[in-house]
């Protein structure tokens, strides 16, 4: 398995998949490094791809900030949406220092899902349970705010 396939099998939402897809998705990839300040992927614009860090450290920013800062780090990855639509970002990912990235387009994606049709069955199981882990932690939040 080359080293990019390893990193994509951390990734919770190609975790399941096979060997060879992971390895299908991994020839799709692109490397980019981006200097520290550089706005990785801009809140309210169209996502188009995937990424994974693989060196630096980056944050995540959601409008006002508020909620404050999360930080990524190497192996860390984001923009699994935008490999399903090409809707607005949910937030701001800004390089804390220089950063290179694997990047993974939707329509790159999307030729290996065409090629495997099962790719599409896991996909769904994936994010079934996304959809699931999220909504048990909006039930959490809204008990501890009726509690409070």
């Amino acid at each position: 398995m080359t080293a990019t396939a390893t990193q994509i099998a951390q990734v919770p939402l190609f975790a399941h998949m096979t060997p060879d897809t992971q390895e299908a998705i991994a020839r799709n990839m692109t490397v980019r490094t981006l200097p520290a300040g550089h706005e990785i992927v801009t809140e309210g614009e169209g996502g188009i791809g995937f990424f994974i860090l693989t060196d630096g450290t980056a944050e995540v920013m959601h409008g006002d900030e508020a909620g404050g800062r999360v930080t990524l780090k190497p192996g860390d990855s984001f923009g699994e949406i935008a490999l399903l639509d090409s809707g607005a970002r949910s937030a701001t990912v800004r390089a804390s220092t220089d950063v290179t990235c694997l990047i993974l387009t939707r329509w790159d994606f999307l030729a290996v899902l065409r090629a495997d049709a099962g790719l599409g069955v896991d996909l769904l199981k994936a994010m079934a349970k996304r959809v699931r882990a999220l909504e048990a932690r909006i039930a959490q939040l809204e008990a501890a705010g009726a509690r409070a």
